[in-house]
Order: C-alpha cells, then sequence, then structure tokens
C-alpha cells in the first residue's frame, strides 16, 4: 500500500472507525420480468442514513426525473476498495401518483422494499466496487 493511499483512507475515519456514507442511486427498470435494468444514476449522497432515505422518500432535487426512473437505493458505504455495505442497502420504489401533473406538481408514492428488487439479490457495490 503506498503511502498516498494509506493517508487518504485514514483521512475517512474518526476516532480509527471508519466514516460511513450514503449514496443515492436512481434506477430506471423495465421489462415484463422487472428485470431488465436501462439506466442508473447517483445523483449524490449524505454522511447519515436518516438524510439519505429523506431526500427519497420526499424527491429531493426530483431526482425521479417526472417518473423517468422507478427504484432507489439507499447504499452504505466506506473508504477502500470494494467496500459497499450491501447488507445495509435500503431500496425504494417509486410510483408516479399524477403522470399528468405539471413536473413541479408531481407526486409519487414511494415504498420501501423488503428485498433487493429482483435480479439485484445478489449485486453489491453499484457506484463504486
Amino acid at each position: 500500500m503506498t503511502i498516498e493511499y494509506a493517508h487518504s483512507v485514514k483521512l475517512l475515519h474518526k476516532n480509527d472507525e471508519p466514516i460511513v456514507w450514503f449514496v443515492v442511486t436512481m434506477f430506471l427498470r423495465e421489462g415484463k420480468d422487472g428485470f431488465s435494468m436501462v439506466h442508473d444514476r447517483a445523483p449524490g449522497f449524505f454522511f447519515t442514513e436518516e438524510e439519505a432515505v429523506e431526500c427519497i422518500t420526499k424527491n429531493y432535487g426530483d431526482i425521479y426525473e417526472c417518473g423517468y426512473y422507478n427504484y432507489a437505493l439507499a447504499q452504505p458505504m466506506k473508504a477502500g476498495l470494494y467496500h459497499s455495505l450491501h447488507e445495509k442497502n435500503r431500496w425504494f420504489r417509486a410510483e408516479w401518483a399524477k403522470k399528468d401533473a405539471h413536473p413541479q406538481q408531481a407526486s409519487y408514492i414511494v415504498t420501501e422494499l423488503s428485498a433487493p428488487p429482483k435480479g439485484f439479490e445478489r449485486v453489491c457495490g453499484f457506484v463504486v466496487g
């Protein structure tokens, strides 16, 4: 391990514990089987799980892009290689409640899923890794 790498990883620790942040990732999935992933995007991250979940459930910054994305993931991460904490992922499905509404008045029904969407059960590291 190089000194530069070791130093940068150490900066992402507090009291010798790794700092965990939560990346919000959006997914568009289509297909009758619900498995075909068409597009994904990670619009941001937060330092608390609560903020990431609030962003997803309240559609901050129109992260669903007027109904384009229909799934969201709050994924905890820490510094290093392949360090997603996938066992603590929180998945959400969004349905656009008013498809004929003006985009600024769009409302969504956001439901937290008890398990990853079909096909993503063994996938981890959506943003990094």
